[in-house]
């Protein structure tokens, strides 16, 4: 609208924001005098409504009272337009509409292509749809996108409606007619005139921000039952539970998967087209996109995180950027005026999600932020007592999301940074990590003994599902120096990583605990560092094998790319030696031998010591005996028979290893019976040249070990087929069989791990 005599109020020359019909009625009895009730009842229309009109009306106007609003009125020419008045006091008009309002965006549309096919799928078959998700994931952008891909589904066309400045919900029907520009009259209730208005249009309504008048949702059932050819997209922080409803979580762009697709993510497409936009001459070369990616990883794929993070590309790198977010929320901030305040920070963002939690559920969020990586909805409960209802609200919230497939309930990182800060403000952060971290060092106690048993793969899964919990819980003790604690993680700890093949990251955490122990210098202390010692033993084997060996190699090895790997093996002999020489010394510790000694005599085996290996099975055998320990007494079984076998006692070594067989079997034991099959019956059968019956015992070996993805013992169940394969000169079995050992291998270590006892039944 053109402005013409300013005259004395500079202001005046500015454009401003035109007023609706409905505010322009509303002004025009203000002119006249009336009262917000007169105009109230004049309109048929609540009181506060009329007031919410007013402040609409000073806002656009730049003014303060009803006086100042006629007077600038008057000067702008307001008054001068068509009488609405007598329009609106008579019957509703239906002006000549466009087809949609669908503001105009400044940027491109990046990605989401699989989410905006999946909103339209379900908009096809449903009337109701709600995009949730919490502040900066997208909602609106997603919601604006669905609406102008399917404009041509709708004849009456598609129509947004941005609810995040009205405040009650008696204005959301009235901001609906506005946006639809749709007038009320006088004769019948609002409600029923817009409906009827509604009831023979076909079109798409958005319905933007709805968190935070979920009160008022009702009207949404009634407008879609009164017309049929009306569909409805939401987008909220919070579901709407409304009957017909269906929720479509909106989470975060897609992450690279691994670092050569990396420019090819939809997140790191976002970053780098934003990025562009500050820093038009930035080198997209492999190490900024290694930076790159790990920010989007970092902001878990976030639309607004990642825009915000692209803002500091005129004056940080790529990885400063990385660095800053990981120590510091608010680096996720940009000074600008042309979006809206909430969208201007990732702390505004959470801020107005925190805002919309009663005490209780703040309460709770702030609490369950000790959890790192997830939580199960026990551990929740056991740790910072928050019931099902409130867990069920947060997730409602989205400041929660509940994996279907595990049941467990997940923060988006971020969200868990922002709550942890509402933690320590609190004065409660102490005891809840705290409590967090008794509760851990019981569960991986507890744990133990199903490792051994039929529940193994169940138990191994639920650590790895919690091992950042269990990682925190251990790095809690090493600060506290709870010796008593420390020894509860110690068996578990060791059997999940051995299963998962992170012995790199197992010799990490067992130094932090050696370092503790050494300097404790208690009984209990002691025993924890011989046990610790020992195991670390047998991981410095392990975790240095990806190592070619110095050893020689027969010609038809290297040829194929197969060395026999060793590690640092005198080094580990020495730590084993050490730690059960530390163990024996002190009383009533025979619950903590075990392992070490399984360790002393791998890498006493591996050294060919002279008579270790053979009185390190048999104490191993006399202490498992004496506890009444069936898994232990099988264990020493079996190392018993390696050691029957490197002596030629065949005979001796079958009985041996069936007899430890049955208890594994028995048990439901896969652990240990994938090592006995693959690497000890399978080895028997080698040597006695019975290649077909080495094949079925490597063949079970790997079944077992597949059942709980024991990847150590997959790699040498098929470096051993292979090694079978070439023995009968079927040397493309043999490639087939080593090439995916060495797949494997890649997956632990990045390299060969090839390790048995006393090798892998190699010899020249």
């Amino acid at each position: 609208m053109a402005v013409e005599n300013a005259g004395e109020d500079s202001r005046l020359t500015l454009p401003f924001e035109p007023l609706t019909e409905r505010e322009q009625t509303i002004l025009r009895f203000i002119a006249e005098g009336l009262s917000d009730r007169e105009i109230a009842r004049t309109l048929s229309v609540a009181l506060d409504t009329v007031k919410w009109y007013n402040k609409r009306i000073y806002g656009k106007l730049d003014v303060r009272n009803r006086t100042q609003a006629t007077s600038r009125a008057k000067t702008l020419g307001l008054f001068d337009l068509p009488d609405q008045t007598e329009r609106a006091e008579t019957a509703a008009v239906i002006p000549q509409q466009p087809r949609n309002n669908l503001p105009a965006q400044v940027s491109s549309f990046i990605g989401r292509r699989r989410e905006v096919i999946a909103v339209q799928q379900v908009l096809q078959k449903s009337r109701l749809l709600t995009l949730t998700g919490i502040g900066g994931a997208g909602k609106t952008r997603l919601a604006l996108q669905v609406a102008k891909d399917m404009l041509p589904s709708f004849s009456d066309g598609v129509w947004f409606v941005p609810l995040a400045p009205v405040l009650t919900t008696d204005h959301i029907l009235w901001t609906i007619a506005e946006r639809l520009n749709f007038q009320f009259n006088v004769s019948s209730e609002p409600a029923a005139q817009l409906f009827a208005y509604l009831r023979p249009k076909n079109l798409l309504l958005v319905l933007d921000n709805f968190e935070h008048l979920i009160a008022g949702a009702a009207w949404i059932t009634e407008m879609l039952q009164a017309a049929p050819g009306v569909k409805i997209l939401v987008t909220s922080r919070e579901r709407l539970n409304l009957y017909g409803e269906v929720t479509y979580p909106v989470a975060g762009m897609a992450l690279p998967t691994h670092q050569s697709d990396a420019a090819q993510s939809e997140s790191a497409q976002l970053f780098i087209e934003r990025a562009q936009s500050v820093s038009p001459t930035l080198d997209w070369n492999s190490d900024t996109l290694q930076h790159i990616e790990r920010i989007c990883r970092l902001v878990d794929g976030m639309p607004l995180g990642i825009e915000l993070a692209a803002t500091w590309m005129d004056t940080l790198s790529p990885q400063e950027i990385a660095e800053e977010i990981e120590h510091n929320l608010d680096v996720l901030e940009v000074q600008r005026q042309d979006i809206p305040e909430r969208q201007r920070s990732i702390r505004a963002a959470f801020d107005r999600s925190w805002q919309l939690l009663d005490e209780t559920q703040q309460v709770a969020f702030r609490r369950l932020s000790v959890f790192q990586g997830g939580f199960t909805r026990v551990a929740g409960e056991a740790i910072t007592s928050v019931g099902l209802r409130t867990l069920q609200a947060l997730v409602y919230k989205s400041l929660l999301r509940r994996n279907p497939n595990t049941g467990r309930y997940e923060f988006h990182e971020l969200l868990r940074h922002y709550a942890e800060e509402q933690l320590e403000a609190s004065g409660e952060s102490e005891l809840l990590y705290q409590a967090h971290a008794i509760y851990f060092a019981n569960f991986m106690v507890e744990r133990w003994p199903r490792m051994k048993d039929f529940r193994q793969k169940t138990a191994v899964e639920e650590v790895e599902a919690d091992i950042e919990n269990v990682r925190a819980a251990w790095q809690y003790w090493i600060r506290a120096g709870n010796i008593v604690r420390l020894n509860m993680f110690l068996h578990t700890l060791w059997a999940v990583y051995d299963m998962r093949g992170w012995y790199l990251a197992g010799i990490d955490l067992f130094e932090q605990g050696i370092q503790v122990m050494r300097a404790a210098g208690t009984d209990e202390a002691r025993a924890g560092l011989g046990w610790l010692l020992a195991v670390q033993g047998l991981y410095s084997v392990t975790g240095e094998v990806y190592k070619q060996s110095s050893m020689p190699a027969p010609l038809w090895m290297t040829e194929y790319r197969i060395y026999v790997v060793s590690g640092d093996a005198k080094h580990g002999y020495a730590l084993a030696k050490e730690g059960v020489e530390i163990l024996k010394q002190l009383k009533n510790r025979e619950d903590m031998m075990i392992l070490p000694l399984i360790s002393l005599f791998i890498t006493s085996c591996l050294l060919d010591e002279e008579g270790v290996p053979l009185q390190t099975a048999q104490d191993c055998l006399e202490i498992a005996s004496r506890t009444g320990d069936e898994w232990a007494i099988a264990k020493a079984k079996l190392l018993l028979a390696v050691k029957a076998i490197g002596d030629g006692d065949y005979p001796q070594a079958a009985q041996l290893a069936q007899e430890a067989l049955n208890t594994f079997e028995t048990n439901g034991d896969n652990w240990s019976k994938s090592t006995l099959c693959t690497e000890v019956l399978g080895l028997l059968e080698i040597r006695l040249r019975e290649f077909e019956a080495a094949r079925k015992w490597i063949q079970q070996g790997l079944k077992a070990a597949e059942e709980i993805d024991f990847k150590y013992a997959i790699q040498t169940a098929y470096w051993q087929l292979g090694f079978v394969a070439s023995l009968e000169e079927k040397y493309v079995e043999a490639g087939r069989c080593w090439s995916r050992a060495f797949e494997v291998a890649d997956q632990i270590l990045g390299g060969t791990t090839f390790l048995g006892f006393g090798g892998s039944g190699v010899t020249e």
